[in-house]
Parts: structure tokens; C-alpha cells; sequence
């Protein structure tokens, strides 16, 4: 089979509320803490024809994406030096589908600013 075309239209949307908050050391170094929570959309704008070959016989056929619809909450902490070049960060994310499923994301970063 050979796929010769494929047409993918789709719209993803993301509202998000952020609660920051800010902390500092009697060192000088701080302390930032940002939770957040929302809801994550993806919808199909009428996409996914497959235009192919199989067996030298053209063929068109359309698979259609499921819309789905999300809500999230997450929290990002970083710690920076008292003299502000070095950062170490936390960050992760829950999202739950409507519809069932979950999604876990984390991250962990260092960040060196010369």
C-alpha cells in the first residue's frame, strides 16, 4: 500500500488558571511555586482522509479523529541561587480524558545562565 495523500485539520485548545507564588530565603536565594489547573481540547475540523494505492487500484477512504477533552492540573518549582545564574526546577502534570484515561508527565531541569 502506498499512501499517497493524507489531510489532517485539527483545532487544540488549552485554558489554563496559574496560582503563583514566590518565596525567599534568608540566604538570598528564592523560591518559585506555580500551580496550575485547566482543561485541554482537541477537536477534529472534519480531517484524516487517506488517499492511496494498493495493488495498483486507487483508493480514498476516511478514518476521522475522536475529539477529546481534557482537565489537567500541575505544579512547577523552582529554586534559583541568591546571585540568580543557577536554577534547578521540578515540574509534572496529571491530565484525566472526560471519557477516561490518564496522562502523567514529569520534568526536571538545571538551568546555568552565563
Amino acid at each position: 500500500m502506498d499512501i499517497s495523500d493524507r489531510d489532517v485539520h485539527q483545532l487544540n485548545a488549552r485554558t489554563q488558571l496559574t496560582f503563583p507564588q514566590d518565596f525567599e530565603s534568608k540566604n538570598g536565594s528564592h523560591s518559585h511555586l506555580e500551580i496550575r489547573a485547566g482543561v485541554d481540547a482537541q477537536y477534529d475540523l472534519d480531517s484524516d482522509k487517506v488517499s492511496g494505492v494498493v495493488g495498483g487500484t486507487p483508493i480514498k477512504f476516511s478514518v476521522g479523529l475522536d475529539d477529546k477533552v481534557s482537565g489537567f492540573v500541575g505544579a512547577t518549582l523552582t529554586r534559583t541561587n541568591r546571585k540568580g545564574d543557577l536554577a534547578f526546577a521540578i515540574s509534572g502534570e496529571l491530565q484525566s480524558a472526560f471519557d477516561g484515561g490518564y496522562q502523567a508527565v514529569g520534568e526536571a531541569r538545571i538551568i546555568k545562565r552565563f
